[in-house]
């Protein structure tokens, strides 16, 4: 192959990272397009639930996050948009990654959390003040649905963890 055609190969066809971020994305628009933000979601296991330990995750978030941490850079212009880049292996019940998406756009636009990272079962988000408990209890309630037996008690308890800090860590494990 000539260097003039390695170019025209690398410029045209080879698969940067920022393609495949651009192809993947062309494939979730449309799939987010049809989403809402709405009760029609299948139900997520309880806040206070103890396999998910939500509670301990935001009292300490750096504990729930040990061992090696495993990071993909993903060239984005925005934070929600990283979720393209999120390896497909969903359980059944769990949020999609188009469900995610959705989430993550809502926590941006409506309370100022933007996408940290996803993990195995938790979605991570943080803002650039430290939240109130006013604000943090109008972010856990507005998501309030998405979890089976929404414990009222529990949310308070987490808002008032969660106040203080910048960061929001919520499950999306499905039950």
């Amino acid at each position: 192959m000539s260097a003039e055609e390695l170019a025209t190969y690398n410029e045209t066809y080879r698969l940067t990272p920022e393609r495949h971020v651009e192809v993947i994305k062309n494939n979730l628009d449309p799939v987010v397009a049809e989403l809402s933000f709405d009760q029609t979601w299948s139900q997520l296991l309880p806040i206070d639930e103890e396999e998910v330990e939500l509670l301990l995750a935001n009292r300490n978030p750096a504990i729930t996050f040990t061992g090696r941490p495993l990071c993909l850079h993903v060239p984005v212009p925005y934070p929600t948009d990283a979720i393209v880049g999120a390896p497909n292996g969903y359980f059944s019940g769990d949020l999609t990654p188009a469900q995610n998406y959705v989430l993550a756009e809502h926590m941006r636009t409506e309370h100022g959390y933007e996408l940290l990272g996803l993990g195995s079962f938790l979605i991570a988000f943080v803002r650039p003040e430290p939240a109130t408990v006013t604000e943090a209890k109008a972010a856990l309630d507005s998501v309030g649905w998405m979890y089976q037996g929404w414990n009222e008690a529990a949310a308070q308890e987490l808002a008032e963890q969660v106040s203080g800090s910048r960061v929001l860590v919520l499950s999306y494990r499905g039950a």
